[in-house]
């Protein structure tokens, strides 16, 4: 597992990013990845429902399958993406600085949610390049 530190860089060089937000009790999330459509580089889908307890990727399945809340968004880069993701969830943040784990895959990111020092953060991101 790497970890980069960004500091509000222009360019974040992943090509999909998971961003996962602790919020009394529940997980919240959000996926952005490479697209190239009309309006932006990037798009964003915003899961307003908080994803199920138990393993992330089935969470994330179920709520692709049945809520009717989540809000796809053209972002022209990834550091956007990461301020409008923020700012949906804690728009009081003062955030300077993230961390970005780095990940191979999406099926790696159950197993760090259940790292003590990962799931005691209230704002993680995921990167996969």
């Amino acid at each position: 597992m790497e970890k980069v530190i960004y500091q509000k860089q222009p360019e974040i060089d992943y090509d999909s990013l998971v961003m996962v937000f602790h919020q009394g009790g529940k997980r919240y999330f959000s996926h952005s990845f490479i697209y190239h459509g009309r309006d932006g580089k990037y798009l964003q889908f915003f899961y307003k429902d908080p994803l199920p307890e138990g393993d992330f990727l089935k969470g994330w399945n179920y709520l692709d399958d049945h809520s009717f809340r989540i809000v796809m968004v053209p972002e022209p880069s990834q550091a956007v993406a990461i301020d409008d993701f923020i700012a949906a969830h804690n728009p009081i943040s003062q955030i300077n600085a993230i961390e970005i784990i780095e990940i191979g895959g999406f099926d790696e990111i159950d197993a760090l949610l259940k790292d003590p020092s990962i799931a005691s953060q209230e704002i993680i991101f995921f990167g996969r390049k």
